[in-house]
């Protein structure tokens, strides 16, 4: 079951996707939308990258668990669980 918390993370997810598959790079993504100060001051981090390109990853495995009929399925990786 999907709940509001869950449905805002996904949403949160397919932006970055979308936003990826544009062309546009994680310093101008992260410019774009994040609310995080310590990010903003900072867009060249990749630390800060790499937590967006995980945000990709799941994207990308929300969309096949769709396209297989499930959703949201399983996305995460199993070290973050």
């Amino acid at each position: 079951k999907v709940n509001r918390f869950m449905k805002n993370e996904i949403n949160i997810y397919l932006q970055v996707y979308d936003l990826r598959k544009q062309g546009m790079t994680y310093q101008n993504i992260i410019k774009k939308i994040s609310t995080n100060k310590v990010e903003l001051d900072d867009p060249d981090d990749r630390n800060f990258w790499s937590f967006y390109a995980r945000k990709v990853r799941y994207a990308k495995r929300i969309i096949n668990n769709v396209e297989n009929g499930k959703f949201p399925g399983e996305y995460e990786d199993e070290k973050n669980r």
